[in-house]
Order: C-alpha cells, then sequence, then structure tokens
C-alpha cells in the first residue's frame, strides 16, 4: 500500500512538472509570434508614411518669432574705407534686390520675405514698414549720386552654409554695376574676423536665429557694446538710443515700440543690414491631428 502511495505521488508530480513545462513552451511561442506580429506590423506600417507622406497636407510651422531663421546680408558700413560707409551705396544694394523672389530661391515654400531684421509677431516687427521698391534704374541712380556712376568692384564673404546667399546678392549687385567677387571662407576663417575684422570693406552673409524679443541679440551682435562687428557695422546713435532704451524700459509696451523704432532704423533708415528672408521649419500634419494652437499653419 506505501509503495502505491509512492508510486501515485511520482506520477502526479511528474504529470503536473510536464504540465508546467507545456505552459512554459506554450508562452514561449505565443511572445515570439507576438513579437513578430508587432514587428511586422511596424515595418509595414513605416512603409506606408513613407508612401503617403508625400500625400499627407504638408504645411510650414509659421509664423512663430522663436522659431524663424533669419537669411541677411550685412555691409561694411563702419569703416570711411568701404564704398558702403555711404548710405546711398547701401540703399542703392536695397533696391536691387527682388525681395520675393530672392525669398523663394532660399526657403522655397518654408519661408517668407520680411522688411526687418525679425518675423510678424515679434516684438521689435513694425508691419508699416516697407519694402525697399525694387528698381534696378533708382539703384543706379542712387550709385551716381554717390559717385559710383559706373559701379565698382567689392567682395561678398561667406561661409559654405550661407554662399546661396552671396550667389543671389552677387547677381542683384551685378544689376546696377557693381561686380562682388565671392569668398567662401572656413568656419574658422570667416569667425576669426568676428570680433573687429572689415571683410575687405565688403558685404558678408550670415543666418541668426528670430526672437520674439530681441533686445539682447541686437545688444550682443549689432551694437557698440557687442561681441561682433565692431568695426564692420556702423552704429547710429539714435538707433542704440532706441535699442539701449528697450533695455531699460519699464513697461512692455514701452519696450516693444523702442524695438520697433530700433529695428526700423537697423534696416529701412541706415540699410545696415538686409533681412534676405525669414525661414521656418517644415511639419507634416493630416486632418485627425488636433491644433495645439502653440503655432500657425499654413499650407503650401
Amino acid at each position: 500500500m506505501e509503495v502505491q502511495d509512492k508510486k501515485e505521488k511520482a506520477s502526479e508530480k511528474y504529470a503536473k512538472e510536464r504540465r508546467e513545462e507545456k505552459r512554459r513552451k506554450f508562452i514561449k511561442t505565443l511572445f515570439s509570434r507576438k513579437v513578430v506580429l508587432i514587428s511586422t506590423i511596424g515595418v509595414v506600417v513605416f512603409a506606408l508614411v513613407a508612401v503617403l507622406a508625400p500625400f499627407l497636407a504638408p504645411y510650414t510651422a509659421q509664423k512663430s518669432p522663436d522659431l524663424a531663421s533669419i537669411k541677411y546680408v550685412m555691409f561694411c558700413s563702419g569703416d570711411e574705407n568701404s564704398p558702403f560707409y555711404d548710405l546711398k551705396v547701401r540703399q542703392a544694394v536695397m533696391h536691387a534686390i527682388d525681395w520675393e523672389g530672392v525669398a523663394l530661391s532660399l526657403s522655397g515654400p518654408y519661408g517668407s520675405a520680411v522688411t526687418q531684421f525679425g518675423v510678424p509677431g515679434a516684438w521689435n516687427y513694425d508691419d508699416s514698414v516697407p519694402f525697399y521698391e525694387y528698381d534696378i534704374e533708382q539703384g543706379k541712380a542712387l550709385l551716381a549720386e554717390a559717385g559710383y556712376p559706373n559701379g565698382f568692384d567689392t567682395t561678398i564673404t561667406t561661409q559654405e552654409s550661407t554662399n546661396n546667399i552671396a550667389v543671389l546678392l552677387q547677381a542683384a549687385c551685378a544689376e546696377i554695376g557693381i561686380n562682388a567677387e565671392i569668398k567662401t571662407l572656413t568656419d574658422a576663417d570667416f569667425n576669426a574676423q568676428k570680433a573687429e575684422g572689415v571683410y575687405d570693406y565688403g558685404m558678408i552673409t550670415g543666418s541668426g536665429a528670430s526672437k520674439l524679443d530681441f533686445t539682447n541679440n541686437y545688444i550682443r551682435l549689432y551694437s557698440s557694446e557687442g561681441v561682433n562687428y565692431q568695426k564692420m557695422m556702423a552704429h547710429p546713435e539714435d538707433y542704440e538710443t532706441a535699442l539701449f532704451g528697450a533695455r531699460e524700459a519699464e513697461t512692455l509696451d514701452e519696450k516693444k515700440e523702442l524695438l520697433k523704432e530700433a529695428s526700423k532704423l537697423l534696416v529701412y533708415d541706415y540699410a545696415l543690414i538686409i533681412p534676405m528672408a525669414a525661414i521656418f521649419p517644415g511639419a507634416y500634419t493630416h486632418g485627425e491631428v488636433m491644433d495645439s494652437g502653440l503655432s500657425q499653419t499654413v499650407g503650401v
């Protein structure tokens, strides 16, 4: 009887171990199949997105001031040895810019032409400021008034990342008789001259981040208190009075008004910088995605 009990217990134990082994094998097989299924689904979804992406509605994340980058040109306006020391010469070049055409060339559908170093919605951006009229004859007339009826030779110093700006600027300058040679430098060589360099008394190209509040950026980069372009760019007194006033403003409204004044003086009145285009990052959305309201979307 005792022997029989031992046999039954051993049999039950064996049966229990077999059941547990089968259970583990079943779970392992099921898990493996799920992994394969999930991986397969992932591959299929990825492939579908790749195929359908061009047909989804493409949008640019427009016009949040802190999202844009601004392609620009700076004149050597701060050295008497440069022809660009004369405001009329700088204005002549401004009249040679086909604003919409240049912006489209630089950004495709992801940007726009702007009248100031900033974008609509930024505290410094004054919507009432117009573009310089694209007028080749007016540009030539201004050059003649400045003493350059036959134009002159100059340089555009650029980097690989902003060479496309230089090419468009060169073509615009040629329209009014300015022969501009493009000099493409390495980042190291270009940056080595930033503090006090005048870049052959010509023009330089650049790309800067847009800001909602440009006060610190303008002071740091485009003022007599700045770290760069000390001899390259002129610093008119009324421009700096407005800019430094914005830094000391006691109310937001006062700050905005002073920044708008400085912005207009920087580009429109003194033509110290040419904003060639404001470019915004691209994004893809479709009708099922809820609008968060963080940025305005514009179909292209």
